[in-house]
């Protein structure tokens, strides 16, 4: 028969059951073994067992986790699992029924029976082990057999003075006392299983109350499993750490970030002599990785750096009050903790954006939902844009005790307008640099594919990993990122031990040719361009596709998912991106024009001069033959109506100088 519960043991039934043990199990070895059902371990107290503090969660979530294998050695797991809001909340459900085992825990063992119910235990131990009719036959057979043997030893030893009787009676002795004692005992049996019960109730309810807890904590353990999975689902998918973590290829603008901004202000921590530029611009077309570069950033430059986002809802007539209000908490910032401030302004165009007059030179080259933005903010009072000026001439500087404008702080903006922002600010070398993202092509295109290919490759290893888990069922059908058909196949290879044969080749070196892939899925004036979410969602999709049916490999499921997707960067919002990239070119590269201007000036002077070799001769011969074909194009297009860039006009006028000089 088997106790089911502590809170049964001294019911009727179970009375019943151990009044006619036969098994010769000792009443104490019963109730110990029902102790072993809710898993008490330690050495005996009486018949309960010393309670051993339970493992705390880090070390009982260290052994689960341990069974991932997640080292750091492997290209494919990731090596260390974070945490998100829901797995927070799990531990700290599990951390507070952990505090409640250890309280019962401790008052378990600490716990001293009274002598009354040792006592008491011990006759019911007696009762439950004698059999009174069983006791009496044993005893006679060895009493009668005692006297014989005593008879047996007077008779032949020729002394006939013993019948034999004392030895039988000393045989019975025992059986006539523990007799005695079985029937008093009986007569009082009730009351003594009531004095147990009665003592042990508190300690049963405490014992039950202890299973139910560490039942509560498994759960929550199995479903804390699950829900860890999720977390690593999700930091796999949205790649988190800096920059250069978070984006794949564009090495020549991570440069630009990490040579004009992110280097110059960790290294500014220990050397305050270093500059770093007023304020930075990143612009490009919708998706092509502006807010993870800048959540890179953030990320990267946390620690070094105060990260203050402008607030958006700002009015235009408040913009300088807010701003000012800012900069003084960056300035008492620096000054109590040396830290630097930066500053994010979304959509800043809104604030700074160019005026009427100017819009007016660069008509041509604007666009209907430009003049919308220019008729609501380029229209206003130019108080905004005569701050900032003054502003960027010192911002980054760290105080002094002078009342100005040296704050320690660098605006970095975000725009998809950078066209629309004051000529005045964007013409401010080193004092606001534009940093240009344009749609991925080429190698950084590779890069791209390689990098979303790579983390869904990463999502299937560690979902592998998974399967050593005795709950893995449970675990994959709790996943919402998840297809329920990938589920099944998930499942279904599980089961049938195939699952490692899931596999994706993230080198793409399986790929029949991939250079004329990349050829033909590059950016294009009549095709347009993919953005780097663009891709990253078509990745996913193949992936999908590839656990419901892993029939041929990741990467032709990739092209069927492209050739059904439409490039969501269209020609003409590509084509837009260009103008836009040679507009803010066209206002930031006056001074190196000019430069170039005056070393090209002074080649044409050394040839008519007669002073270069004939080598640098034929050079310069080379170059203005260029210039004048240029600059009979520029004359074409002038003289045709078309009314020049800010650009193209100083290319017009430098041309024509050179032109001049030649003559």
């Amino acid at each position: 028969m088997k106790v089911q519960t502590i809170s049964n043991l001294f019911n009727k039934p179970t009375q019943h059951y151990i009044r006619n043990n036969k098994s010769g199990t000792s009443s104490n070895q019963i109730i110990e073994n029902s102790f072993d059902k809710v898993s008490f371990t330690g050495n005996k107290i009486g018949f309960m067992k010393k309670i051993v503090k339970s493992e705390d969660l880090d070390q009982i979530m260290l052994k689960q986790m341990s069974k991932l294998n997640l080292t750091e050695s492997s290209s494919r797991v990731i090596s260390k699992i974070k945490t998100g809001d829901y797995t927070n909340i799990l531990t700290k459900k599990i951390e507070v029924v952990n505090q409640r085992i250890q309280t019962l825990e401790d008052s378990l063992a600490t716990y001293t029976k009274p002598k009354t119910i040792i006592e008491a235990e011990e006759k019911i131990n007696f009762y439950n082990n004698w059999d009174d009719n069983a006791e009496y036959e044993n005893h006679l057979y060895r009493a009668k057999a005692a006297r014989k043997k005593e008879r047996d030893k007077y008779m032949w030893g020729f002394k006939w003075c013993s019948n034999g009787d004392a030895k039988y009676d000393e045989v019975m002795q025992p059986y006539h006392d523990n007799s005695r004692k079985y029937f008093e005992i009986k007569r009082n049996i009730d009351n003594l299983y009531t004095l147990v019960r009665d003592h042990n109730s508190s300690q049963t309810q405490k014992i039950e109350t202890l299973n139910s807890l560490k039942r509560e904590r498994n759960a929550y353990l199995a479903e804390l499993t699950s829900s860890r999975l999720g977390d690593v689902i999700n930091d796999v998918l949205n790649k988190k750490g800096s920059v250069e973590e978070r984006i794949a290829g564009y090495d020549d603008v991570k440069k630009i970030i990490k040579q004009k901004f992110t280097g110059p202000l960790i290294a500014s921590q220990k050397d305050k002599s270093i500059s770093l530029p007023n304020a930075v611009v990143l612009y490009g077309a919708t998706g092509v990785g502006k807010t993870e570069m800048l959540r890179g950033i953030e990320e990267e430059c946390k620690d070094v750096a105060n990260i203050v986002k402008f607030p958006m809802s700002t009015l235009e007539n408040d913009f300088m009050k807010v701003l000012n209000d800012i900069l003084a908490d960056a300035r008492k910032l620096y000054r109590e903790e040396n830290k630097r401030t930066i500053l994010l302004i979304d959509e800043a165009e809104k604030y700074m954006c160019m005026r009427a007059n100017q819009a007016n030179r660069y008509a041509a080259d604007l666009e209907p939902d430009d003049f919308d933005i220019l008729s609501t903010s380029g229209e206003k009072d130019t108080k905004n844009i005569q701050y900032l000026k003054s502003l960027l001439d010192t911002i980054s500087e760290v105080p002094d005790n002078k009342l100005n404008n040296k704050s320690a702080t660098t605006l970095f903006i975000t725009t998809n307008y950078p066209h629309l922002i004051d000529q005045d600010l964007m013409r401010r070398k080193e004092k606001f640099t534009p940093i240009a993202v344009r749609p991925a092509q080429d190698s950084n295109l590779l890069a791209v594919i390689q990098h979303y290919f790579k983390q869904n490759s990463t999502l299937l290893e560690t979902i592998k990993s998974y399967s050593k888990f005795p709950n893995f069922e449970n675990i994959i059908k709790g996943q919402i990122k998840l297809t329920e058909k990938s589920k099944d196949v998930i499942l279904e290879k599980y089961r049938n031990g195939t699952l490692s044969n899931l596999n994706i080749n993230y080198e793409l070196t399986d790929w029949p040719d991939i250079n004329k892939f990349i050829k033909f899925t590059n950016p294009s004036k009549k095709r347009g361009a993919y953005s780097n979410v663009e891709l990253k969602d078509m990745i996913n999709n193949a992936f999908d596709r590839y656990l419901e049916n892993p029939t041929q490999p990741m990467y032709k499921y990739f092209f069927e998912v492209k050739n059904e997707t439409v490039r969501d960067i269209t020609p003409k919002r590509y084509e837009k991106f260009r103008n836009i990239y040679s507009m803010v070119n066209d206002k930031v590269e006056i001074d190196e024009l000019d430069e170039t201007s005056k070393g090209f000036t002074d080649l044409i002077n050394s040839y008519q001069n007669g002073d270069l070799n004939e080598e640098m001769s034929k050079v310069v011969e080379t170059k203005m033959e260029n210039i004048l074909n240029e600059l009979s194009k520029l004359e074409e297009l002038k003289n045709s109506g078309h009314k020049f860039s800010n650009g193209e006009q100083i290319q017009y006028n430098l041309y024509k100088k050179w032109s001049d000089m030649w003559e």
